[in-house]
């Protein structure tokens, strides 16, 4: 199952419908699902991607989301009425390129079931506890910081689609990779971003920089219009970055895409490879980078975070790692988990075992 309230309702009430059920006990989470949602952050195995996302909200202005989350009493979610001030940095002048895009996000999700709303809203709320907890750590998000990564997406996804949509600007662009001796002629075109996909964001990103060259001479020219779409350095900059940066979540999305195989046990370990990468890129000090990509990174983190701490409520993710012949037990001593919780591993998958498969010594 996914992640949306609906789901939740849903592992509540199947037991009394499958009494063999357990709810939230067998209840395995989308990780294709969570990993959509971390990265912009949608596919199967059900713990980590599908969502209008977290790491790439920071460079893609969007609509307000009409819609909040609201903790209610008994722990869980749901989603109410938006303020009027969602996002403190809303206040960005929406020009023509960012309206453009996000009415054609708004025609690709038309059709959405209710997830898009709900996954706006999750964003939004992160954010917001991201950029303050940077603030805590010195790293403070100015306008200027804010505006120049937000026109990023806009610019690279609107310069594709107007290219791939114009018979006289791909002619163009053609006739400019071909006139290139540098270009290996593995690639010719730009890449156009498709909304519901985060890895089409990375896709674009990084073809937007392999024709850097051929992308300025074409928005150089004054009776093409498109000025507007043209990165400033700065924007460069960050664009190299940005693509660097959301590397780290090609292998969770590749692994988690494979059909038939069995990847339950992989969940814990890929939440792990993921935080360290997320910790190191938040936290580093070997050259100055962005400061959006270090709040981007944390914000990333807390969505890390939270379904880390639901998947207590499935023991399946802690049986099969400590029944795995090459991880067991001695998997969460390596990471540092404490005794107490080594303990609980324990006695838990001892209870799974006596609970499903102990017949009594009298049945051999």
């Amino acid at each position: 199952m996914d992640n949306a309230s609906n789901c939740n309702k849903t592992a509540e009430v199947l037991p009394n419908l499958i009494p063999r059920f357990l709810g939230e006990k067998a209840r395995v989470r989308c990780f294709n699902h969570i990993l959509h949602l971390i990265a912009q952050v949608r596919s199967p195995v059900c713990l980590i991607l599908h969502f209008s996302p977290m790491f790439m909200s920071f460079f893609f202005k969007k609509r307000k989301p009409s819609k909040k989350i609201k903790a209610k009493a008994d722990g869980t979610e749901e989603l109410v009425d938006a303020d009027a001030d969602v996002d403190g940095y809303d206040d960005v002048e929406d020009d023509e390129v960012v309206r453009d895009e996000v009415e054609v996000d708004d025609a690709e999700l038309a059709d959405d079931d209710g997830s898009v709303a709900y996954n706006k809203a999750v964003v939004y709320s992160m954010r917001d506890k991201a950029i303050l907890a940077m603030e805590d750590k010195g790293i403070i998000l100015s306008t200027r910081d804010v505006n120049e990564a937000l026109a990023i997406m806009p610019k690279v996804s609107g310069l594709a689609r107007r290219v791939h949509d114009s018979a006289v600007l791909k002619e163009q662009f053609d006739n400019l990779v071909a006139g290139d001796p540098t270009q290996n002629g593995m690639k010719h075109s730009l890449d156009c971003r498709v909304p519901t996909r985060w890895n089409s964001d990375h896709a674009c990103l990084k073809v937007h920089l392999h024709f850097r060259k051929q992308v300025e001479q074409l928005t150089r020219l004054s009776e093409n219009k498109l000025h507007a779409y043209r990165l400033t350095d700065g924007q460069w900059t960050i664009t190299k970055e940005l693509v660097e940066a959301l590397a780290i979540f090609e292998e969770p999305s590749r692994l988690f895409s494979t059909a038939s195989v069995p990847l339950i046990v992989d969940v814990l370990p890929a939440f792990d490879d993921l935080r360290v990468s997320l910790e190191g890129l938040r936290d580093y000090e070997e050259a100055p980078i962005s400061p959006v990509l270090q709040v981007a990174a944390e914000a990333a983190l807390l969505m890390v975070d939270k379904y880390e701490k639901l998947s207590w409520d499935c023991d399946i993710y802690y049986v099969v790692v400590v029944m795995c012949p090459d991880r067991k037990l001695q998997w969460f001593k390596d990471r540092d988990y404490d005794r107490k919780t080594l303990k609980y591993i324990r006695e838990l998958v001892i209870k799974r075992f006596n609970d499903g498969y102990n017949m009594g010594s009298d049945q051999g």
